[in-house]
């Protein structure tokens, strides 16, 4: 006989093998969003399961999901693309196919914690195994170096997030604590081993919000102690030789000056300047709907054959921002929409977070972690010309945002000094 409340069982395993393998399997970041789908089209079918669409706590998650999808699906059309464009939109879709089932049958908190301080730790087991037993200089994982480390940082946040739900029950598990600090730790020490230096500035961001957020409960000694980790695991890094770390650090402001003073485009950081350079020139040129992925590319080589960019950056697909790369491809429609997708969430989960309430207050922070951490990994990084960009923020969107509705209905409301 089938449990009757196995929907939350699946959506919960779910939500913790999403964290748990994103990193640390091939396509990890899919299993997790995959069982979801599937879970949601049975309980469709069933009509004892099936459920409603939910209240219209969800209508702006909706709306701007749909309206990433409207954006890329007009560039697709409009510009003549493949059909095989669709694929990473599409992402977008299911995860909005699946909000009746993590609004009606939400899954638990705690095993989204687990599952991300886990994978965060294993991440972070990984890139140590791939930089100092492989040789490699920049840990990569099954996905690509500057997708890895970025994401783990942000799993690693997540962890932290966790360490600070399990740190206010009446009973704290000291372990399960012990383990979220690891997954912090894991996640910072992923992204540093990767070399991704573009999202290295998560970390003291979402300190900064955390610590904002729990200023009425955590002591000095927490506090200090939670950045003292922090530092101490940025320190053991940077002082290593092998990892490179403090290499990737002094480079950056070498590479900043020849950019301008040699007009040197073969760095790092002087191909993504030129390359930004390039996406500003062609979306001021059409920028209502932009010249679509396969024209781009046309008119760079036409730039650089007049000497206008360096021709260095034409082996890249795309312009190292994702607000750049919507604005030249699909221009303000594009645009528009991406910025929709970061801060209309964001508003919502600060508003939660500025409300206090006590249970509401982690899920709301992880989401405003998660906000934050892909527009800062947005500015060096198209993140959603990739699978694991798109997975990662479309289902943990509507996973953060289904816990933090399902949470508030049953949160009592907060003390005075922390409503104010």
């Amino acid at each position: 006989m089938i449990s009757a409340n196995w929907p939350n069982r699946i959506t919960s395993a779910s939500v913790m093998m999403f964290g748990l393998l994103a990193l640390i399997a091939p396509t990890g970041y899919s299993w997790g969003p995959v069982l979801l789908v599937l879970a949601s089209v049975f309980t469709f079918v069933i009509p004892s399961y099936r459920p409603n669409w939910p209240s219209s706590d969800y209508v702006p998650l909706a709306t701007i999901l749909i309206l990433i999808f409207v954006a890329a699906a007009t560039e697709i059309l409009w510009h003549g693309l493949s059909s095989r464009s669709f694929d990473r939109p599409s992402r977008f879709i299911f995860a909005l196919f699946v909000i009746p089932l993590l609004a009606h049958y939400p899954p638990k908190a705690q095993y989204l914690w687990l599952g991300f301080a886990v994978g965060a730790v294993g991440a972070g087991g990984w890139a140590i195994h791939q930089v100092f037993f492989e040789g490699m200089s920049r840990a990569q994982g099954e996905t690509q170096a500057i997708q890895f480390g970025n994401i783990a940082m942000l799993m690693g946040l997540i962890s932290l997030v966790g360490f600070l739900w399990f740190q206010q029950l009446t009973r704290p598990n000291n372990f399960l604590k012990i383990l979220m600090l690891a997954g912090f730790a894991g996640g910072i020490t992923a992204s540093f081993l990767s070399g991704s230096r573009g999202g290295w500035l998560a970390l003291p961001v979402g300190l900064v919000l955390t610590l904002y957020a729990y200023k009425f409960q955590l002591s000095a000694a927490r506090s200090i102690g939670l950045i003292a980790l922090s530092i101490a695991v940025i320190a053991a890094l940077s002082m290593t030789p092998d990892t490179g770390v403090q290499k990737r650090m002094d480079r950056v402001f070498y590479e900043i000056k020849e950019y301008f003073t040699e007009a040197n485009a073969s760095t790092s950081i002087g191909a993504r300047l030129e390359m930004w350079k390039a996406a500003v020139k062609l979306g001021y040129q059409k920028p209502f709907l932009g010249w679509g992925s396969i024209q781009v590319e046309i008119e760079k080589a036409k730039l650089a054959e007049a000497g206008r960019i360096d021709s260095a950056i034409l082996q890249y697909s795309h312009a190292h921002n994702d607000f750049l790369d919507n604005w030249q491809k699909r221009g303000l429609l594009g645009l528009s929409a991406l910025i929709a997708l970061y801060f209309v969430p964001l508003f919502f989960f600060m508003k939660k977070l500025t409300e206090g309430r006590q249970k509401t207050r982690p899920v709301a922070l992880a989401g405003a972690l998660m906000c934050t951490s892909y527009i800062i990994f947005s500015l060096s990084q198209a993140f959603f010309e990739h699978n694991s960009g798109v997975m990662v923020y479309a289902f943990l969107l509507v996973t953060l945002w289904a816990i933090c509705v399902e949470s508030e209905k049953h949160d009592e409301q907060p003390p005075p000094d922390q409503a104010k």
